[in-house]
């Protein structure tokens, strides 16, 4: 089965059973993603660019619930009628962590932060793209 039939079958059933299923399915991707935005992701806030694991206010377990809690609220959001799996990928694509946007408190933390953290090249070098295909879970055809 693959993870739009089991996405479409949960939210028919709402079996818990059924969710826990598809979060083992796609936690590879959401531990990639997790990864990503907190070693490798540079953000800006004025002017001054750093990664979530410079900082150290915050860890991957903190980024990888935030996913979790996004995978619950796409599930939610979800209409049957459409490829879960792209719906997934484009959001997951676009997703940073709420607390980013709490712009004074991020802020504050990086103002606590060495200069020599701050990163002066402004581009993402690594193909966030590429490396979520690079693990994303291969769903088996069904036999009938």
């Amino acid at each position: 089965m693959n993870i739009d039939e089991l996405v479409k079958q949960y939210k028919k059933e709402q079996k818990n059973e059924q969710l826990e299923l598809i979060y083992k399915e796609l936690l590879p991707v959401l531990k990639n993603k997790a990864e990503f935005v907190y070693y490798q992701k540079k953000f800006h806030i004025k002017n001054k660019t750093f990664r979530l694991c410079d900082i150290h206010k915050y860890e991957l377990e903190d980024i990888l619930q935030e996913l979790y809690l996004e995978l619950l609220r796409l599930i939610n959001n979800y209409n049957p009628s459409k490829p879960f799996s792209n719906y997934l990928y484009s959001t997951l694509w676009n997703w940073q962590p709420a607390f980013l946007n709490q712009t004074q408190a991020m802020w504050q933390d990086i103002n606590t932060i060495s200069a020599s953290t701050f990163e002066t090249d402004e581009t993402d070098a690594t193909n966030f793209l590429d490396n979520l295909v690079s693990v994303s879970p291969e769903f088996p055809e069904e036999i009938e």
